[in-house]
Protein backbone atom coordinates (compact mmCIF):
# COMPACT_ATOMS: atom_id res chain seq x y z
CA UNK A 1 0.00 0.00 0.00
CA UNK A 2 1.36 3.66 -0.61
CA UNK A 3 0.81 6.92 0.67
CA UNK A 4 -2.28 9.32 -0.38
CA UNK A 5 -0.43 11.10 -2.78
CA UNK A 6 0.53 8.26 -4.93
CA UNK A 7 -0.19 8.51 -8.37
CA UNK A 8 -1.21 6.22 -10.85
CA UNK A 9 1.35 4.16 -13.67
CA UNK A 10 1.31 5.97 -16.77
CA UNK A 11 -0.46 2.90 -18.32
CA UNK A 12 -3.14 3.26 -15.90
CA UNK A 13 -3.54 7.20 -16.09
CA UNK A 14 -5.84 7.52 -18.75
CA UNK A 15 -8.77 4.71 -20.54
CA UNK A 16 -7.56 3.15 -22.98
CA UNK A 17 -10.90 1.37 -24.80
CA UNK A 18 -9.72 0.04 -27.51
CA UNK A 19 -7.44 -2.53 -25.88
CA UNK A 20 -8.53 -5.57 -24.89
CA UNK A 21 -7.28 -6.60 -21.22
CA UNK A 22 -8.77 -10.08 -19.63
CA UNK A 23 -10.56 -9.11 -16.76
CA UNK A 24 -12.72 -5.65 -16.85
CA UNK A 25 -12.62 -4.69 -13.02
CA UNK A 26 -15.89 -3.15 -11.45
CA UNK A 27 -15.64 -1.26 -8.06
CA UNK A 28 -18.20 1.24 -6.19
CA UNK A 29 -16.33 2.94 -3.40
CA UNK A 30 -13.30 1.49 -2.67
CA UNK A 31 -9.86 0.87 -4.62
CA UNK A 32 -7.90 2.65 -5.26
CA UNK A 33 -9.18 5.49 -3.39
CA UNK A 34 -9.94 4.13 -0.45
CA UNK A 35 -8.17 1.28 1.69
CA UNK A 36 -9.63 -1.52 3.84
CA UNK A 37 -9.88 -5.13 3.34
CA UNK A 38 -11.72 -4.72 -0.39
CA UNK A 39 -9.17 -2.62 -1.55
CA UNK A 40 -6.56 -4.72 -0.31
CA UNK A 41 -7.99 -7.83 -1.64
CA UNK A 42 -8.45 -6.07 -4.66
CA UNK A 43 -5.01 -4.95 -5.18
CA UNK A 44 -3.78 -8.47 -4.42
CA UNK A 45 -5.65 -10.07 -6.69
CA UNK A 46 -4.50 -7.77 -9.34
CA UNK A 47 -0.57 -7.99 -8.45
CA UNK A 48 -0.65 -12.26 -7.70
CA UNK A 49 -2.43 -12.25 -11.42
CA UNK A 50 0.70 -11.04 -12.86
CA UNK A 51 0.08 -12.32 -16.35
CA UNK A 52 -3.64 -10.97 -16.54
CA UNK A 53 -3.93 -7.67 -17.93
CA UNK A 54 -7.23 -5.62 -16.47
CA UNK A 55 -9.03 -2.58 -16.61
CA UNK A 56 -10.71 -1.06 -13.80
CA UNK A 57 -13.74 1.02 -13.54
CA UNK A 58 -13.97 2.95 -10.38
CA UNK A 59 -18.14 3.86 -9.39
CA UNK A 60 -17.68 7.18 -7.70
CA UNK A 61 -20.36 9.45 -6.18
CA UNK A 62 -18.88 12.57 -8.39
CA UNK A 63 -16.74 14.04 -10.27
CA UNK A 64 -14.10 15.24 -7.60
CA UNK A 65 -10.69 14.48 -7.93
CA UNK A 66 -10.03 12.28 -5.52
CA UNK A 67 -6.10 10.98 -3.76
CA UNK A 68 -4.95 7.60 -4.61
CA UNK A 69 -4.36 5.21 -1.83
CA UNK A 70 -2.55 2.88 -3.96
CA UNK A 71 -0.27 2.55 -7.15
CA UNK A 72 -1.25 0.99 -10.04
CA UNK A 73 0.20 -2.21 -10.99
CA UNK A 74 1.70 -2.38 -14.37
CA UNK A 75 -0.75 -4.88 -15.51
CA UNK A 76 -3.10 -2.38 -14.82
CA UNK A 77 -3.90 -0.79 -18.64
CA UNK A 78 -6.52 1.40 -17.64
CA UNK A 79 -8.61 3.17 -15.20
CA UNK A 80 -11.22 5.44 -14.84
CA UNK A 81 -14.24 6.99 -13.23
CA UNK A 82 -17.51 6.65 -13.89
CA UNK A 83 -19.51 9.50 -12.00
CA UNK A 84 -22.66 8.31 -10.69
CA UNK A 85 -23.95 11.73 -9.88
CA UNK A 86 -23.49 14.16 -12.47
CA UNK A 87 -24.24 17.86 -13.51
CA UNK A 88 -26.56 17.43 -16.29
CA UNK A 89 -26.73 20.74 -18.41
CA UNK A 90 -30.22 22.24 -19.49
CA UNK A 91 -31.72 20.32 -22.20
CA UNK A 92 -33.13 22.97 -24.64
CA UNK A 93 -35.14 20.69 -27.35
CA UNK A 94 -37.20 18.22 -26.52
CA UNK A 95 -37.47 16.73 -30.30
CA UNK A 96 -35.26 13.75 -29.84
CA UNK A 97 -36.44 12.81 -26.06
CA UNK A 98 -39.54 12.67 -26.76
CA UNK A 99 -39.52 9.33 -28.91
CA UNK A 100 -36.63 8.14 -26.77
CA UNK A 101 -38.56 8.88 -23.32
CA UNK A 102 -41.63 7.04 -25.12
CA UNK A 103 -40.04 3.83 -25.46
CA UNK A 104 -38.52 4.17 -22.14
CA UNK A 105 -41.10 3.92 -19.96
CA UNK A 106 -42.39 0.63 -20.04
CA UNK A 107 -39.30 -1.07 -19.08
CA UNK A 108 -38.10 1.54 -16.60
CA UNK A 109 -41.33 1.10 -14.95
CA UNK A 110 -40.93 -2.92 -15.11
CA UNK A 111 -37.23 -2.63 -13.79
CA UNK A 112 -38.25 0.02 -10.69
CA UNK A 113 -41.15 -2.85 -10.18
CA UNK A 114 -39.19 -6.08 -10.77
CA UNK A 115 -35.89 -5.77 -11.99
CA UNK A 116 -34.76 -8.53 -14.16
CA UNK A 117 -32.17 -8.68 -17.33
CA UNK A 118 -35.22 -8.92 -19.46
CA UNK A 119 -35.87 -5.04 -18.81
CA UNK A 120 -32.24 -3.99 -18.82
CA UNK A 121 -31.41 -5.32 -22.39
CA UNK A 122 -34.91 -3.59 -23.35
CA UNK A 123 -33.07 -0.30 -22.05
CA UNK A 124 -30.24 -0.90 -23.11
CA UNK A 125 -32.04 -0.98 -26.85
CA UNK A 126 -33.83 2.00 -26.59
CA UNK A 127 -30.71 3.77 -25.51
CA UNK A 128 -28.93 2.19 -28.63
CA UNK A 129 -31.53 3.00 -31.04
CA UNK A 130 -30.80 6.78 -30.28
CA UNK A 131 -27.31 6.51 -29.14
CA UNK A 132 -26.30 9.49 -31.52
CA UNK A 133 -28.59 11.85 -29.37
CA UNK A 134 -29.02 10.56 -25.62
CA UNK A 135 -27.71 12.25 -23.15
CA UNK A 136 -28.35 12.28 -19.44
CA UNK A 137 -30.01 15.86 -19.81
CA UNK A 138 -32.35 14.37 -21.89
CA UNK A 139 -33.17 11.13 -19.65
CA UNK A 140 -33.47 13.93 -16.94
CA UNK A 141 -34.02 17.26 -17.62
CA UNK A 142 -36.12 17.38 -20.70
CA UNK A 143 -39.87 18.02 -20.17
CA UNK A 144 -40.45 14.49 -21.72
CA UNK A 145 -38.69 12.99 -19.11
CA UNK A 146 -40.60 15.01 -16.44
CA UNK A 147 -43.90 13.91 -17.87
CA UNK A 148 -42.64 10.92 -17.71
CA UNK A 149 -41.84 10.86 -13.56
CA UNK A 150 -45.61 12.20 -13.18
CA UNK A 151 -47.34 9.77 -14.74
CA UNK A 152 -44.64 7.09 -12.74
CA UNK A 153 -45.71 8.89 -10.12
CA UNK A 154 -49.51 8.37 -10.11
CA UNK A 155 -49.61 4.96 -11.09
CA UNK A 156 -47.06 4.02 -8.29
CA UNK A 157 -47.51 6.00 -4.93
CA UNK A 158 -50.16 8.61 -5.62
CA UNK A 159 -50.88 9.39 -2.11
CA UNK A 160 -47.21 10.00 -1.26
CA UNK A 161 -45.29 13.44 -1.65
CA UNK A 162 -44.40 14.18 -5.19
CA UNK A 163 -41.70 16.19 -3.70
CA UNK A 164 -39.62 12.67 -2.11
CA UNK A 165 -40.90 10.60 -5.06
CA UNK A 166 -39.05 12.95 -7.56
CA UNK A 167 -35.83 13.57 -5.64
CA UNK A 168 -35.39 9.67 -4.55
CA UNK A 169 -36.42 8.73 -8.39
CA UNK A 170 -33.86 11.33 -10.09
CA UNK A 171 -31.43 10.05 -7.75
CA UNK A 172 -31.93 6.22 -8.53
CA UNK A 173 -32.45 7.20 -12.24
CA UNK A 174 -29.43 9.09 -12.71
CA UNK A 175 -26.66 6.71 -11.12
CA UNK A 176 -28.67 4.62 -13.68
CA UNK A 177 -28.44 6.42 -16.73
CA UNK A 178 -24.29 7.19 -15.66
CA UNK A 179 -24.08 3.88 -16.08
CA UNK A 180 -25.91 3.11 -19.19
CA UNK A 181 -24.56 5.88 -20.87
CA UNK A 182 -21.02 5.44 -20.10
CA UNK A 183 -18.54 4.01 -22.32
CA UNK A 184 -17.45 -0.36 -21.40
CA UNK A 185 -14.00 -1.18 -21.86
CA UNK A 186 -13.16 -3.68 -23.92
CA UNK A 187 -12.43 -7.31 -21.65
CA UNK A 188 -12.96 -11.21 -22.15
CA UNK A 189 -14.39 -10.93 -18.90
CA UNK A 190 -16.35 -8.43 -16.89
CA UNK A 191 -16.13 -8.86 -12.94
CA UNK A 192 -18.00 -7.09 -10.02
CA UNK A 193 -16.87 -6.56 -6.73
CA UNK A 194 -20.42 -5.80 -5.55
CA UNK A 195 -24.08 -5.63 -6.30
CA UNK A 196 -25.74 -2.49 -6.91
CA UNK A 197 -24.53 -0.15 -9.58
CA UNK A 198 -21.30 -1.99 -10.32
CA UNK A 199 -23.18 -5.45 -10.27
CA UNK A 200 -25.16 -3.15 -13.02
CA UNK A 201 -22.92 -1.79 -15.27
CA UNK A 202 -21.33 -5.67 -15.30
CA UNK A 203 -24.91 -6.74 -16.15
CA UNK A 204 -24.72 -4.45 -18.96
CA UNK A 205 -21.31 -5.45 -20.00
CA UNK A 206 -22.43 -9.00 -20.07
CA UNK A 207 -25.38 -8.16 -22.17
CA UNK A 208 -23.52 -5.91 -24.33
CA UNK A 209 -20.68 -7.79 -25.05
CA UNK A 210 -22.20 -11.78 -24.63
CA UNK A 211 -19.05 -12.42 -22.78
CA UNK A 212 -18.86 -14.03 -19.12
CA UNK A 213 -19.45 -12.15 -15.76
CA UNK A 214 -18.37 -12.31 -12.69
CA UNK A 215 -19.46 -11.25 -9.14
CA UNK A 216 -18.05 -11.44 -5.63
CA UNK A 217 -20.20 -10.04 -2.77
CA UNK A 218 -17.75 -8.92 -0.39
CA UNK A 219 -20.45 -6.90 1.66
CA UNK A 220 -24.25 -7.38 1.50
CA UNK A 221 -24.88 -3.90 -0.41
CA UNK A 222 -28.59 -3.31 0.09
CA UNK A 223 -27.94 -3.46 4.08
CA UNK A 224 -24.71 -1.49 3.69
CA UNK A 225 -27.44 1.40 1.88
CA UNK A 226 -29.82 1.11 4.82
CA UNK A 227 -27.32 1.76 7.44
CA UNK A 228 -26.23 5.03 5.19
CA UNK A 229 -30.04 5.99 4.72
CA UNK A 230 -30.21 5.59 8.19
CA UNK A 231 -27.43 7.98 9.34
CA UNK A 232 -28.33 10.62 6.53
CA UNK A 233 -29.53 13.77 8.98
CA UNK A 234 -31.74 15.11 5.51
CA UNK A 235 -33.80 11.99 5.33
CA UNK A 236 -34.36 11.24 9.21
CA UNK A 237 -38.23 11.94 10.13
CA UNK A 238 -38.91 14.84 12.68
CA UNK A 239 -39.83 14.29 15.98
CA UNK A 240 -43.62 14.16 17.24
CA UNK A 241 -44.76 17.62 17.61
CA UNK A 242 -47.50 16.04 19.85
CA UNK A 243 -48.37 12.76 21.93
CA UNK A 244 -50.11 11.54 18.51
CA UNK A 245 -48.99 7.75 17.96
CA UNK A 246 -50.26 8.28 14.29
CA UNK A 247 -46.84 8.89 12.78
CA UNK A 248 -46.22 8.04 8.74
CA UNK A 249 -43.00 6.79 7.49
CA UNK A 250 -41.18 8.70 5.18
CA UNK A 251 -41.42 8.26 1.65
CA UNK A 252 -37.84 6.83 0.95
Amino acid sequence: MTPANAKPSPAAAGPEPNTSADVCLFIEGAYPYVTGGVSQWVHELITKHKRLKFHIVCLVSGDQPLPFRYAMPPNVLSLRNLALVQHESHCPSDAHAQAMVEKLEGPMRALLDGGGRDCLRQLMLVLSQHHDTATMAQLLNSRAAYAMVQRMYEKSVPQGSFLHYFWSWRAMMGALCAVLLSRLPNARTYHALSTGYAGLAMARAVIATGRPGLLTEHGIYTNERRVEIAMADCLREPKPASLSIDQRPTDL
